[in-house]
């Protein structure tokens, strides 16, 4: 592992490259900042790093706290180094995992924003398993003109098959951006 060590919270704060793929180990008990309030303002600018936390005492409120704050851990000490790189191990892997999913969501948000709102409405409804004919109906061009739309919107989003637009469209609708696209 590439490892960076920090003297305070306030230091890693000030110095970290925070957009970057890796862990974060916070004891509780840090000189100037706890790790519970390192752990609040990297929450605070959604910096997604994992946390583990490591500390000295069985502390119940603290580990509490960071839990429900988005630790993925709370190791007590003493505590087994193959246990701790373990969990640094799993951290890590979700970490890009997730970092991968953003970066998949972020392009399929940059390519529905390249289409027009018909294509949009099209999209919307073509997902749903309507035909051009269902489409044109509700819609009110011909079946043809959907046919069109259907074209454009499957080209701008890339998608080669029916299965990967619907991917995309449940993409949009995790981020609940689809709606708010379309309007």
């Amino acid at each position: 592992f590439a490892v960076e060590a920090y003297a305070s919270g306030l230091e890693f704060l000030a110095q970290a490259r925070l957009n970057c793929s890796g862990c974060l180990l916070l004891d509780v008990g840090m000189p100037v900042m706890s790790g519970i309030e390192v752990q609040a303002r990297l929450n605070q600018r959604r910096a997604g790093l994992p946390v583990i936390f490591l500390t000295g005492s069985s502390h119940i409120p603290f580990a509490v706290a960071a839990m429900r704050a988005g630790a993925l851990d709370f190791i007590e000490k003493p505590f087994s180094n193959d246990h701790v790189l373990e969990r640094v191990r799993e951290a890590i892997a979700s970490h890009g995992r997730r970092r991968t999913e953003d970066m998949d969501k972020q392009a399929v948000l940059q390519r529905r924003a390249t289409l027009t709102p018909r294509e949009c409405a099209v999209m919307d409804l073509v997902v749903t398993g309507r035909t051009s004919k269902e489409i044109a109906r509700k819609l009110g061009p011909s079946p043809r003109t959907i046919e069109v739309h259907r074209e454009h919107l499957m080209k701008k989003m890339a998608a080669s098959t029916l299965a990967d637009l619907f991917r995309m469209h449940l993409l949009l609708n995790e981020q609940g951006t689809s709606q708010e696209l379309s309007k």
